[in-house]
C-alpha cells in the first residue's frame, strides 16, 4: 500500500496487487483491493465483449480516463470523509471538555449546598421568628 499525506498525516491509500500495465493504463486482474480501513473489494468482471470496430489504443485510453476519474472521485471521497472523522473527533473533544466544566460547577454547586445545610443544622432554632 502507498501512502499520502494528508493534513500532515501519513494516510494508506488504495493498492492493488497483481495490477498490470498496458500502453500506459492499468488493468485489474480479478485481485482483491484493500482499502486503509482494512475493507477488502473483489471487482466484479464484465464479460461482455468490446466492440470490435474501436481500436485497442481508443479502448486503453477510454478505460484509462475512465479509471482516472474512478481513482479521483475515491480520492476526492476519502478526503471528505477523513476530513468529516477530524470534525467529529474535534466535536466529541469540546463535549468532553464542556461535561467537564458542568461538573465540575455541579459539584462545587453541591457543596455549597451542603455547607449551608450544615450551617442550618448548627443555627439556633428561631423558629418563632420565622412564622410571624
Amino acid at each position: 500500500m502507498g501512502k499520502e499525506k494528508v493534513n500532515g498525516k501519513k494516510n494508506q491509500i488504495p493498492s492493488q496487487e497483481g495490477a498490470i500495465k498496458l500502453d500506459g493504463h492499468s488493468r485489474n486482474k480479478g485481485t482483491t483491493t484493500t482499502y486503509r480501513s482494512g475493507t477488502e473489494y473483489q471487482p466484479k468482471r464484465i464479460d461482455r465483449e468490446v466492440d470490435n470496430r474501436v481500436g485497442r489504443a481508443s479502448i486503453y485510453w477510454i478505460i484509462g480516463g475512465i479509471l482516472g476519474l474512478f481513482r479521483e472521485a475515491m480520492k476526492d471521497a476519502i478526503d471528505y470523509v477523513d476530513t468529516h472523522g477530524e470534525l467529529l473527533e474535534q466535536r466529541l473533544e469540546e463535549h468532553k471538555q464542556k461535561k467537564a466544566n458542568l461538573l465540575d460547577k455541579f459539584t462545587a454547586l453541591e457543596t455549597e449546598i451542603i455547607h449551608l445545610l450544615e450551617q442550618v443544622k448548627d443555627h439556633p432554632d428561631n423558629s418563632h421568628l420565622e412564622e410571624e
